[in-house]
């Protein structure tokens, strides 16, 4: 059981032990939260908890009722490369105040329990487990939560949704991303996006790694922009539907006429004339699958065909798995037979 932390001072980084609480509902919190396993800070000082929010987030005023001078707090962040994802609990009815300008990046809170109502100039959003608020840079706004209220909290910096949307638009953007206030995570892409942000919860592991966590990272700015309404958004939407038959037969046609080839999604992408993350994102949604796994696919359909037509003695199942690119014969074996639901040399041998 992770350990409670109350103290002052630096937050604590994670340890490197794993935790022994799992989530049962990806909806629902544990007893002390998400992102547990990051940095944590528990506190009962409203002072303390204020500053340490404001270091994470940004800087605000966290008001109490009069007379009360101990909070039941917990904050639990990880970095997910440029990005900040956390939980944030308060135990007790607040305010907090964010003054013009203190907002330096794109922010969404997401409550996981209780309700957040966020009042802008000339607007506000009542929040609640399928609804959650966003706040833009330099944005002032007053954030009331109940006793019962905890939030999944996503610091997006400026450069990093900007560098992603061009790469998807493949242009250059002039104006600011200015997003709607109100964060639907009930629709079918703003569950998408909450699954991914719950997945680092019992995935933290997967941060240490550089690759994994930078399509993590990837993932959870791309849900956002394809999940949340914004000025760019008819835009992204249709040059995505536009741009993905084309380039996703272009890269189809290359990899049906050189399967054996070594193609990497680099290779593609040149070929289909998007950027590798646009070619991506255009795969999964045209087939429900990654370039490189229609590739895998392509070529265990071609070793298939070798095997079947192969005279009795004349090849081998290693020799087959090197002809279309598969240098692990166990591999080979693994994927070929969760494909076919037979092994290779069954195959041979007409079995």
């Amino acid at each position: 059981m992770v350990e409670e932390l109350k103290y002052r001072g630096e937050l604590k980084p994670r340890s490197d032990a794993p935790s022994t609480e799992s989530l049962d509902d990806a909806s629902r919190p544990s007893n002390i939260g998400y992102f547990r396993d990051g940095t944590t800070l528990a506190s009962e000082d409203p002072d303390e908890i204020q500053d340490a929010v404001s270091r994470v987030y940004a800087p605000h005023r966290l008001e109490v009722a009069p007379g009360l001078l101990r909070v039941d707090s917990r904050l639990n962040t990880i970095e997910l490369g440029d990005v900040t994802v956390g939980y944030l609990t308060y135990g007790q009815t607040v305010c907090l105040e964010i003054p013009p300008g203190a907002l330096t990046a794109y922010h969404v809170n997401i409550p996981v329990a209780g309700q957040a109502e966020t009042i802008y100039r000339g607007g506000s959003v009542s929040g609640t487990t399928t609804l959650g608020a966003f706040y833009g840079p330099g944005q002032p706004a007053t954030i009331r939560w109940d006793q019962s209220c905890s939030q999944i909290c996503v610091k997006y910096p400026i450069k990093a949704l900007e560098r992603e949307l061009e790469t998807l638009l493949n242009r250059p953007i002039g104006k600011r991303i200015e997003f709607e206030p109100g964060v639907n995570v009930g629709s079918p892409d703003g569950i998408r996006w909450l699954r991914t942000i719950t997945l680092l919860d019992r995935s933290v592991e997967l941060l240490d790694h550089p690759v994994l966590s930078k399509r993590l990272e990837c993932l959870v700015i791309d849900g956002l922009l394809f999940g949340h309404r914004h000025n760019y958004s008819d835009e992204l939407y249709n040059s995505q539907s536009e741009g993905r038959s084309k380039a996703v037969q272009h890269a189809i046609d290359y990899i049906e006429s050189h399967p054996a080839e070594p193609v990497g999604v680099r290779d593609l992408a040149k070929v289909s004339g998007q950027s590798v993350r646009a070619l991506q994102l255009s795969f999964q949604r045209s087939l429900g699958m990654s370039p490189m796994t229609y590739l895998r696919d392509v070529r265990l359909s071609r070793a298939r065909e070798q095997l079947l037509r192969a005279p009795s003695g004349s090849m081998t199942v290693t020799r087959v798995a090197h002809d279309w690119g598969f240098l692990n014969p166990g591999r080979f074996a693994a994927l070929y037979r969760e494909k076919f639901g037979e092994m290779p040399s069954e195959t041979l041998r007409g079995i």
